[in-house]
C-alpha cells in the first residue's frame, strides 16, 4: 500500500513537470487578474485618453471664439485715404498716434505730406516711406496761399540779434522802442489805409515805468528762457535806442523764417479796475495772412494759458483783429501778448516785480513748448 501512494505521487509530480515544460498557463482563481491582462491594456487605454484630450484642448484652442474678438480688437482705426495735406503749424511727425510716441521728424508751416488715414484726433502720413502720426487739427486738406515776398527792411543798429541754438526758431519783438515814430506806413502789403509806424508805448499808473523798457526786460527773460530750453531767438531789438516800425519787425522775423513770432507789449485802458492777461491774433478772413489763422489762433490759446499759470494773472480773451499792422505784414504764426493792464494800480506794480516778469517770461516759454509739442 504504501509503495502505491508513493508510485501515484510521483505520477502526479511528472504530470505538472510535463505540463510546465509543455507552456501551458494555469488559469487564475476567481476574482484574481493576471499580468498579461491588466498591464498592457491599462496603458493603452491611458495613452488613448491621453491623446484625445490633447487633440480636443487643440481643438476647442482653434475655434475658440475669443480669437475673433481679439482680431476685431486690432482692426486699423484709421479710415484708409490717398490724398495730401497741408501742414498749419510747424508740426512734429511721431511714430505712434500719440504726444507719447516718438518724434521722428516736423513738418514746416505749409508743408505737404501724403496722408494715408484718417483718424478720430490723428492722421496717419507716408514720412519718406515710413507710417508716422501728425495730429490732425494742424493740418488742413486745402494749400495755404503763398504769403507774398516782402523786401526786407534796412538793416537797424541794435536788431535782429539771432541766438542760433539749433532748435525751432522763436522771433521776440518787445513793443515800441524808446521814441516814437509817428511817420505812416500801410497796415497790410499792398494795403491804402496807413497807420502810425510805431508807438512808445504806455507807462505805469503808480509806477511810471515806461512800457517799452517794461516789455524789453521780460523779452530778455524770455530769450534766455528759450535758449535754456534749446530754442533758437530772433530778438527784433534789445535796447531801446532803435527806429523800427511794427511792419519791419514782421518783416525782419518773415526773413528769418521763425517758426512763431512772440510780440511782448502790456496794456491800458481808461477803466482802471481792468485787469487781466491776453492775447490776439488775426482773424481768419484775414485778408493779407488769413492763412495763418489755425496756428496763430493756436499759439494765443497756449501761450496766454502758459502765462496765467504762471502768474495767477486773471485770463481774458483772445481777441482777433485785422487792424495790427505788426500782424498783417507777418508769413509765420504770430501772437501778440498783453501782459496785464499799467493803467491798474495792483497790476502795475505786480508788473514792476522782477519775479513776476521772470514768472511771466516762463509761462510764454511754457505756452511755446505746447505749441511745439515739446
Amino acid at each position: 500500500m504504501k509503495n502505491m501512494r508513493y508510485g501515484y505521487r510521483l505520477i502526479c509530480v511528472m504530470l505538472v513537470l510535463l505540463l510546465c515544460l509543455s507552456g501551458c498557463k494555469v488559469p487564475a482563481s476567481s476574482g484574481e487578474t493576471t499580468q498579461e491582462q491588466t498591464g498592457p491594456i491599462f496603458g493603452d487605454d491611458s495613452k488613448e485618453n491621453e491623446e484625445t484630450t490633447a487633440s480636443g484642448t487643440e481643438i476647442v484652442t482653434t475655434e475658440d471664439p475669443t480669437e475673433e474678438s481679439t482680431e476685431e480688437s486690432t482692426e486699423d482705426p484709421f479710415t484708409p485715404v490717398n490724398d495730401t495735406v497741408y501742414s498749419l503749424a510747424s508740426l512734429n511727425v511721431r511714430a505712434e498716434p500719440s504726444t507719447d510716441g516718438e518724434i521722428i521728424g516736423a513738418l514746416k508751416v505749409g508743408e505737404a505730406a501724403a496722408r494715408t488715414g484718417i483718424g478720430d484726433e490723428w492722421m496717419r502720413i507716408d514720412y519718406f516711406g515710413h507710417v508716422a502720426y501728425v495730429y490732425g487739427e494742424y493740418v488742413s486738406e486745402t494749400k495755404p496761399a503763398e504769403p507774398e515776398t516782402q523786401v526786407p527792411p534796412t538793416a537797424v543798429e541794435g536788431t535782429g540779434i539771432l541766438y542760433d541754438n539749433g532748435g525751432y526758431l522763436v522771433a521776440i519783438d518787445p513793443g515800441h522802442q524808446g521814441k516814437a515814430n509817428s511817420d505812416k506806413e500801410p497796415v497790410g502789403p499792398g494795403a491804402t489805409e496807413l497807420k502810425a509806424k510805431v508807438s512808445s508805448g504806455t507807462q505805469g499808473v503808480v509806477t511810471g515805468i515806461p512800457e517799452h523798457e517794461l516789455n524789453l526786460v521780460v523779452s530778455l527773460y524770455l530769450r534766455d528762457e528759450l535758449l535754456a530750453r534749446g530754442y533758437s531767438v530772433l530778438m527784433i531789438r534789445e535796447t531801446k535806442d532803435v527806429n523800427i516800425s511794427n511792419a519791419e519787425r514782421a518783416q525782419l522775423a518773415n526773413k528769418y523764417k521763425a517758426d512763431a513770432f512772440v510780440r511782448v507789449h502790456a496794456n491800458s485802458h481808461s477803466n482802471t479796475a481792468a485787469k487781466g492777461a491776453l492775447t490776439m491774433c488775426m482773424t481768419s478772413h484775414n485778408p493779407y495772412n488769413g492763412n495763418l489763422y489755425a496756428p496763430s489762433r493756436v499759439l494765443s490759446q497756449l501761450v496766454l494759458q502758459g502765462i496765467c499759470d504762471a502768474t495767477g494773472a486773471a485770463k481774458k480773451e483772445i481777441i482777433e483783429t485785422d487792424t495790427m499792422s505788426g500782424i498783417n505784414w507777418c508769413e509765420i504764426p504770430v501772437t501778440i501778448v498783453e501782459m496785464g493792464f499799467m493803467s491798474n494800480a495792483e497790476e502795475d506794480r505786480e508788473l514792476a516785480k522782477d519775479s513776476y516778469r521772470r514768472a511771466m517770461a516762463k509761462g510764454i516759454a511754457d505756452g511755446l513748448d505746447k505749441y511745439f509739442d515739446r
